[in-house]
């Protein structure tokens, strides 16, 4: 794809309409990530083969989706250098995107395929994306390191697990005053319902819900938005596998 493409163009404007104005500066930079996933994907499932021919807007345009949640946040988006975590990150998203339009913030990314970290290793070096962290680990294990339990303002995720066992996973990395804010499909209120009682038990606050189909998104999901209102206890995450087995929610 080049940056004349009818795709690419249409592309631009749908960031225009997103609030994001002037998008020369990163067009090109979405130009470069589309075309890596490309070559990447013949070697590692970075995306669905299904989403290739429409990898703006089912995946960048979707994870700029993010941005519908601002007003529910203590931070600014747009404008406040804030540590973003995103958890089973895969093809980096949503956060890569969302770097590309906010330089400034500090992102780390996590996923637990090494050959998926060596993919967004390069990816970032190519958009020379600064203040990029990479770590190739389970959430399991990486929470109960001090570097990075309860040190993020802003706490992502697509597409990762039932919100049940997402909280156990995402919550302890969340500061104290943060969000975490998962994008999930049409059932998330049945979700939500199923994970109040973990969400409690790990410090998270009122749960708000955004569905995207009231605004003009290519995200045709829903954003759970959990605010980090208590301290994580020290058990959790449990160990590898655990939350996935035995949710919270069905402990008795």
């Amino acid at each position: 794809m080049k940056i004349t493409d009818p795709s690419m163009l249409h592309f631009n404007e749908s960031l225009k309409l997103m609030g994001f104005g002037d998008v020369s500066n990163i067009s090109k930079s979405f130009l470069d990530y589309h075309n890596l996933i490309l070559e990447w994907n013949s070697k590692i499932n970075l995306i669905s083969s299904n989403t290739v021919d429409s990898i703006l807007e089912r995946h960048f345009l979707d994870s700029m989706s993010v941005h519908l949640v601002d007003s529910l946040l203590n931070f600014d988006l747009m404008e406040d250098a804030i540590d973003v975590l995103d958890l089973g990150t895969g093809a980096g998203l949503p956060g890569v995107p969302l770097k590309i339009s906010h330089p400034n913030w500090k992102l780390t990314l996590l996923d637990s395929t090494s050959k998926k970290i060596d993919f967004l290793q390069e990816l970032c070096s190519k958009l020379t994306l600064k203040h990029v962290n990479f770590i190739s680990d389970r959430a399991e294990n990486t929470a109960h390191l001090q570097a990075y339990r309860e040190k993020f303002d802003l706490v992502i995720s697509r597409a990762v697990a039932d919100l049940k066992v997402l909280v156990e996973l995402m919550l302890p990395f969340c500061k104290m005053g943060g969000a975490v804010v998962a994008m999930k499909g049409g059932k998330a209120e049945q979700e939500i319902k199923m994970a109040l009682n973990a969400i409690n038990v790990l410090g998270g606050g009122d749960v708000q819900l955004v569905q995207t189909s009231d605004y003009q998104t290519f995200f045709k999901g829903s954003l759970v938005v959990i605010r980090k209102i208590a301290v994580t206890p020290e058990n959790y995450p449990r160990r590898v596998g655990i939350p996935h087995k035995r949710p919270i929610t069905d402990l008795s």
